[in-house]
């Protein structure tokens, strides 16, 4: 089901929290409080999620490719199994986000806050993590291969700059 912004303000305002499945390709959702909400198996490609509120959100299975989601809240979001390549999230809060198993690959992650995030299995490969904070986050199994580091914090805590 293809839902507008105007439509899925509207459906969120009076208290409805499951969009699975629903179809958001494209849209400008930019700057909405849409946390708690069930958006499992969306699709979300090509979206505008700039400085949206989706804390706490189940966003498994979903399709955020080519997304933007500069500034996106995504702190202990369900993120699992998503498709996140080419996506820019820059300066998102993802911190204690489940992202395993997810496609990060050629994101831009410049800035992003992944603390305590659980990485493992993650595609990051060719990704931009300059500036990006993984302190005690789970990288088990993680593909970084080709990756950008600049003052990127690893888990132990590490400062990696290959690419200043």
């Amino acid at each position: 089901m293809k839902l507008s912004r105007d439509e899925l303000s509207r459906r969120y305002a009076a208290g409805e929290r499951r969009f699975a499945g629903a179809d958001f390709t494209a849209l400008d959702l930019h700057q909405l409080d849409l946390s708690q909400a069930d958006f499992s198996g969306a699709e979300f490609c090509g979206c505008n999620l700039s400085e949206v509120n989706l804390s706490q959100a189940d966003l498994s299975g979903a399709d955020l490719s080519d997304a933007n989601l500069a500034q996106t809240d995504l702190h202990k979001a369900d993120l699992s199994g998503v498709d996140l390549s080419a996506a820019n999230l820059t300066k998102a809060n993802l911190k204690d986000a489940d992202l395993s198993g997810v496609d990060l690959s050629e994101a831009n992650l410049t800035d992003a806050d992944l603390q305590n995030a659980d990485l493992s299995g993650v595609d990051l490969s060719e990704s931009n993590l300059q500036g990006a904070n993984l302190r005690g986050a789970d990288m088990s199994g993680a593909d970084v291969s080709y990756s950008r580091y600049c003052q990127t914090i690893f888990p132990s805590g590490k400062i990696r700059n290959d690419h200043c």
